[in-house]
This record gives structure tokens, C-alpha cells and sequence, in this order.
């Protein structure tokens, strides 16, 4: 490992904020004025978005000068269909959406049901919500401006094509927005890299969008619910790359509109074979979710930031330049200052500086602007035109790191940075009026480490099954820092047949006992990664000989059956798992157990299995003693997917008895008897 140091100079042109921050977007300042929503504190005190005139308003959302305001959401104009109309498709649906659990809150997220009708039923606009966002006062509908606050936009996806050689597409989503709303906004990593598309609502013009116009934020990747977010602050890479970011300054309200629908009907020029086969996979109708909440912190570390709007191209006159000041200096430093300005700065110059440079830096930064000498330093003729006064920031980052092997692979580990400060005038020539340097405080994490993978998912025999026998059933495996790790041995004997490591030659029967192990992978316990509970797990089974049934109440498309196991921490209320979460904190491995629906059995096949858990570390990490000096090097490592493969078999005619991996026990669970009864009286087919 090499030990490496970095130096950064970032530049913004005036008026833009200085670009160093203090944990958000790049090209702002966070302050005590800074309103954070936080959409998990709130409450959802009015829910009627969905009726004419009605609104969505959550309560306590923040404080504005240390006064509690709401965040009201109303819907604006739409002629060809308002979005009061979503009510009657709603109850169209099957099984038809409740009101007053479709839209609101979902977690720490707000979120807006939209539902487009397609194909046959094709209805302009269908799928299109206008809406206006305004911080309030508490109870009341009085506008409250804060001098800064962010929103934050989540998973922007589309829908996967299907059908005859995929040409069913699948629905698609896109925000319309005048950024000039916003201070700025931020993508994850950069523009080139993320997710979403951005676009200009007239297609012919491209983006950056001219003044007056609005930019479209367009889905470009297939995403399901099991890759949806469940934490604004706790983003996988590709939840960031799906995000966008604003941060509102001196704003009380804002304005976006939000779109599902089928690119076959909005575009039917794109698909000259339309109406068939391109059409959209729903048939009638389809949806999805709007999804939103405040600060973003894992998104706003490293993201591109946009800052001011960038312009193409003006339509009318601006105040500011229309172009962006370069991201690199030029190919290579001059050699030596021009002989003499082009326009002479003064009626006569003056014979020689009215001070000489400093031999050293200032020993310390000074917390004002110097005042320019009040010698002949004349910088035009005649009062100075305040359009032509400005400032230049620099941010001076100095960057200490290490890399392995290929200096490419650096990782930053601490840095500093310095503001500096130019206040300029170019009414005639150039001066500078002010120039100031001082050291900027910075809390934030600055090593990032992925734990995604960190989970395996496997059969087992343990303590959810009636068999489980400690002596019998665990091993003890020596890990690389010569700890000893106890877990259950995996159960391979049904194992996908198709698994490449180690191919199953058995397949679960109709009212099997599915117990499942989760542990942490070896080489995350040696750094003390342990578990802090499964949040979700679902079972699925797709393919053509599936039946079109929805078992779950979260239908995953015409040929998917899904089954809810662990929903939020706790067994699904189907009653078809046994779960225990405590068994699964400050744990390198637990385990649960499922009976599966008998339509996962209407033929042979594979049933997979996938989720996530919440990880944390089990003993002080590196950086836990530093939070006085405002420095931390590593928290918790947030959450982990896993995933599992199955196979099964078409029912025989022994039905009534419940089926383990290792057969029936008289020993069995409280759970595992009432599945077996449950079974036995034919309510599982």
C-alpha cells in the first residue's frame, strides 16, 4: 500500500456560492439557517391529494427559524386530466387501492401514487401529476420561506419489455422541472454515469435548457421494488445513480411535474409497428410511486453538483454569463506575466506598487476582507458599474490518501480545505477590492466502503426447524484472524440443480418446510461486520407455466408469484414464516423458516428467494474516539442484499402431511404443527 496526498483547486464564477461545503452539495454552504425536512419525524395530517381541491400535508416536517412548518403538496392545473382523477382508477384496480394508503408516506419517504391507462384505454396525460410544493406554517396555509432547504428525488426507473422477441415495453418515468427554481442540484457520481437521463422538454434542443424552459429528469434503467430504497441515507450505488438532489434557497414554494407512461402511446412514431406487437405490458393500467424526501446525505458527498442552472443558450437577456468558467486550468502555465495590461488601468500608472509581496503567508487567516491601500489604486474612471462587480471563489482541497499498487485506485482517507475569496470590479481594467483566506471546518465521512455483498444466503437446518440439533447441525469454522465462527452446515441437498458449485439432486414437495440460514461472509466477521436484523425477504417464481396469481398483495407482473416472508423487520402477517429478529442482532448468522403457497408447486421448476438485512459493527471502529475535532472515519456499514435458489416439484397424492428437508419430526415447532394442520386441511391448494 502507498501512502499518497492530493491536491484539488475547484473554481465557481460569481454569483455562485464558494464550492467547498460542509457535508452537502458542492457549491453551497450549510448553515443554522438550513430547514431539514425529515419526512420520518412527520406526521400525514391531510391526505385528499386525491380530491378536487384536496392536498397532502405533512406535519412538523421541520423548523424555520425555530418555528415548526408543514410541507404542503396541492395539484396544479392538468385540462386533459386532473390528478383528482387517479380515484376512479384506484377503485378500477384489482384488488381495488385504498385512498388513504396510496398515497402519503412510506417510511422515511413521501410518496405519490400515479397510475397511466395504456394500450387500448389510452387516455392523454393519464399517467401526468402537476404539483405544487410549499413549506407553511404549522396548521395554516401561510407561506414560509427558508433561507435554504433541499428535496430529493428517488428511483427513477422503468419497467422491463417482455412479450413475442421483448417488443411489450414496459412503462417509463420522467420529472418535468425549471431548475432555475433551485439554487442547485446534484447527480450521483456525474452526469455521464448516473441513471437519469436529462433532457429538455422541447426534444429538438439540447440540453443544457435554455432560460424558461424545463429540464426532463427521464428513468433510462429497468429497476423492481426489490432494488427500492428504504432509507434516504443509506443509498446502494445504483439507488444514488437513480436520484437527483435540489437544494432551494430564499424559496417557500416549487413547482414539478411527475410522469408514468407507456412510450408506445406518448411516442407512436418511435414504434411503426404499433398497435401490436408494440404495446406496453399492462394491458389497462399501470403505475408506480413518486418518491421523495429531504437531505440525502450518502448521496451528496461525492455527487456532481449543478450549480445556477446551466444555460445553453439564453432566449432573453441575463444577469448572469451564459457559459460556465472551464474545469481545468489551461494546457500550460504561461511563462511570465504579459509585458503590460491591453487597457491601461489608470490615467497614468503609478511609478512603482504601493507595497511589496509578502516573503511568506499570513500566520494565520484573517476572518475579514483586507481593505485595499487608500494610495493612487484608482481602478476605473468615474463611479463603477455594479454589473460589472463580481466574486471568485476557490476551494483549495489538499487531499491525504493511499492506493494499492495502480495510483488510479486512490483512496481518500482526510483532507483539508481553504476558502479563498476575490471581490473584483471590471468597470474599466481590473482590480482586486478584497482578498481573504481562512481554513473551512468539514463533518463528514471521508472513506466509503461497500458492504453490499456481505450477506449468503443458504438451506440449513437450525433453530426454526423442529429437527434443529446443535450437535448435529453446527460447525466451527476457523477464520483468517484466527477467531472461530459457529454456524449451521449448509443443506445442499436442495440446492437449485443448476447451481454450478454445488447442483441439488432433491426438490421440495408441496407443504415443505423451507428453512433458510443468513450469515455474514467470512471475510466482513474478521472486521466485525455482524448482523442487526433481516428487514425484508419475499419468495418468487416466474416463468410462463406460472399461474396469474397474485398471493401477496404486491403483484410482480402477469407471470411472477411473490410471497411476503420478513415485511419490515417481522414475519409477513400470512403467517407462513417463523422469524424471530432478536435472534438475528449483534449475530454473525440466524436463520428463518417459510411454507410456501401451493401455487409455487403448480409445476416443477425454481423458486428464488431475495432481501435485505441491516448490518453494524460489532465492536469500536477506527475514528469512534475522533467526533470531538468534528472527524469520523467509518460508521455503520448500513444494509446487505441476499438471494437464494430452490427447486421444486408438481404435487403427489400424499397430500396432509408436512414435509421438512429432513423429513417429519413428532418434535415440531409451534409453528411447523400449525402449518401441518393448516395443510392438512387443504387450505394451502
Amino acid at each position: 500500500m502507498k501512502l499518497s496526498a492530493a491536491l484539488f483547486l475547484i473554481l465557481a464564477a460569481a454569483p455562485v456560492a464558494p464550492v467547498c461545503g460542509t457535508g452537502h452539495c458542492e457549491g453551497t454552504l450549510m448553515n443554522s439557517t438550513t430547514t431539514q425536512l425529515d419526512f420520518f419525524a412527520a406526521t400525514l395530517d391531510v391526505n385528499t391529494l386525491h380530491e378536487i381541491g384536496g392536498e397532502l400535508r405533512y406535519g412538523m416536517i421541520g423548523q424555520v427559524e425555530n418555528e415548526d412548518v408543514d410541507l404542503r403538496v396541492i395539484a396544479l392545473p392538468n385540462p386533459s386530466w386532473p390528478y383528482p382523477n387517479i380515484a376512479d382508477t384506484w377503485a378500477g384496480r384489482d384488488p381495488p387501492r385504498i385512498p388513504n394508503e396510496t398515497n402519503g408516506l412510506d417510511g422515511k419517504f413521501g410518496l405519490i401514487n400515479m397510475q397511466s391507462s395504456n394500450n387500448t384505454n389510452f387516455i392523454p396525460d393519464s399517467g401526468l401529476g402537476n404539483f405544487r410544493f410549499c413549506i407553511v406554517a404549522a396548521g395554516t396555509n401561510n407561506e414560509v420561506t427558508p433561507a435554504e432547504f433541499q428535496f430529493t428525488v428517488y428511483d427513477f426507473d422503468k419497467r422491463g419489455s417482455a412479450g413475442n422477441n421483448n417488443k411489450k415495453r414496459g412503462l417509463e418515468e420522467r420529472m418535468f422541472m425549471n431548475v432555475a427554481q433551485a439554487h442547485s442540484y446534484q447527480v450521483w457520481p456525474n452526469v455521464a454515469n448516473s441513471e437519469i437521463d436529462m433532457l429538455c422538454e422541447d426534444p429538438s434542443v439540447a440540453y443544457p435548457c435554455p432560460a424558461g424552459m424545463r429540464t426532463v429528469f427521464h428513468s433510462s434503467t429497468v429497476g423492481g421494488p426489490s432494488d427500492n430504497p428504504s432509507d434516504p441515507n443509506s443509498l446502494e450505488a445504483h439507488q444514488k445513480k437513480r436520484s437527483v438532489a435540489f437544494t432551494f434557497q430564499n424559496r417557500a414554494c416549487f413547482d414539478l411535474s411527475f410522469e408514468i407512461y407507456c412510450p408506445v402511446d406518448v411516442f407512436p412514431n418511435n414504434y411503426p409497428d404499433n398497435p401490436k406487437p408494440n404495446i406496453c405490458r399492462k394491458e389497462a393500467v399501470g403505475g408506480g410511486n413518486f418518491l421523495f424526501a429531504g437531505k440525502c446525505d450518502s448521496m451528496i458527498h461525492d455527487g456532481l453538483c449543478i450549480t445556477a442552472a446551466p444555460q445553453a443558450a439564453t432566449l432573453s437577456p441575463t444577469d448572469l454569463p451564459s457559459a460556465a468558467p472551464s474545469d481545468s486550468p489551461s494546457d500550460s502555465p504561461f511563462d511570465s506575466p504579459s509585458d503590460s495590461p491591453s487597457v491601461n488601468p489608470s490615467d497614468s500608472p503609478v511609478d512603482s506598487p504601493t507595497s511589496s509581496p509578502s516573503d511568506s503567508p499570513f500566520d494565520s487567516p484573517v476572518d475579514s476582507p483586507v481593505e485595499p491601500p487608500e494610495d493612487d489604486q484608482t481602478c476605473g474612471v468615474g463611479d463603477p458599474d455594479p454589473g460589472n462587480q463580481g466574486t471568485l471563489n476557490l476551494c483549495l482541497r489538499t487531499s491525504l490518501g493511499y492506493s494499492f499498487g495502480n495510483p488510479v485506485n486512490f483512496q481518500e482517507v482526510n483532507f483539508i480545505e481553504t476558502l479563498i475569496r476575490v471581490d473584483y470590479d471590471l468597470s474599466a481594467g481590473f482590480c482586486v477590492d478584497a482578498f481573504s483566506v481562512a481554513p473551512k471546518d468539514r463533518e463528514l465521512l471521508t472513506v466509503s466502503e461497500s458492504y453490499s455483498d456481505a450477506l449468503l444466503a443458504y438451506l440449513c437446518i437450525a433453530s426454526q426447524h423442529p429437527e434443529y440439533q446443535p450437535s448435529l447441525h453446527m460447525e466451527n469454522v476457523t477464520l483468517s484472524d484466527g477467531s472461530t465462527d459457529s454456524r449451521p452446515y449448509p443443506l445442499t441437498d436442495y440446492n437449485d440443480p443448476n447451481n454450478i458449485n454445488s447442483p441439488g439432486t432433491k426438490k421440495f414437495n408441496q407443504g415443505a418446510l423451507i428453512n433458510v440460514c443468513v450469515k455474514v461472509k467470512d471475510e466482513y466477521i474478521v472486521e466485525g461486520v455482524v448482523l442487526n436484523g433481516i428487514t425484508s425477504f419475499s419468495w418468487l417464481r416466474t416463468g410462463e407455466s406460472t399461474y396469474d396469481q397474485d398471493v401477496s398483495g404486491n403483484r410482480q407482473g402477469d407471470d411472477t408469484i411473490n410471497q411476503a416472508a420478513i415485511v419490515s423487520g417481522a414475519p409477513s402477517t400470512n403467517f407462513l414464516t417463523s422469524y424471530v429478529n432478536l435472534n438475528c442482532v449483534d449475530e454473525t448468522n440466524c436463520d428463518f423458516a417459510s411454507v410456501l403457497y401451493a401455487q409455487f408447486y403448480n409445476t416443477d421448476g425454481t423458486v428464488t428467494g431475495e432481501g435485505d438485512a441491516n448490518l453494524k459493527f460489532a465492536r469500536r471502529r477506527l475514528g469512534e474516539d475522533d467526533e470531538t475535532d468534528g472527524r469520523r472515519l467509518q460508521e455503520d456499514p448500513g444494509t446487505s442484499a441476499m438471494d437464494i435458489s430452490i427447486g421444486v416439484v408438481a404435487p403427489t397424492n400424499d397430500f396432509g402431511t408436512l414435509k421438512t428437508a429432513g423429513g417429519f419430526s413428532p418434535a415440531a415447532t409451534a409453528f411447523a404443527t400449525v402449518v401441518a394442520i393448516v395443510g392438512a386441511a387443504g387450505i394451502l391448494a
